[in-house]
């Protein structure tokens, strides 16, 4: 309800997704640390795209965040904003299994 990138709100995304749609596009933001990790499980991402690195997502919560690129299939692909905030990650992400 009203928030459908949460712990609710993601299961209740992919709930909607139906047999014969080809693309889903599911949103994921967390409030906490470790909330990423169960997201990312529940995702199983193809593809994703990192869009804002805000100010208060700075340390943890970035690192947190990351979490859904490091599970994007190794087929796919990850797209992040230009951010040096993010250049520490890069080698993790691109060696993802």
């Amino acid at each position: 309800p009203e928030s459908f990138n949460s712990q609710i709100g993601v299961p209740l995304s992919l709930l909607r997704i139906g047999k014969n749609d080809e693309i889903a596009l599911i949103e994921a933001a967390i409030s906490k640390p470790l909330e990423m990790q169960s997201l990312a499980a529940m995702i199983h991402p193809t593809h994703s795209i990192y869009t804002v690195v805000n100010e208060e997502h700075v340390d943890q919560l970035l690192s947190e965040q990351m979490e859904l690129l490091f599970k994007t299939e190794r087929k796919g692909w990850a797209l992040l904003p230009n951010d040096p905030r993010l250049s520490p990650f890069l080698p993790a992400i691109q060696c993802r299994t």
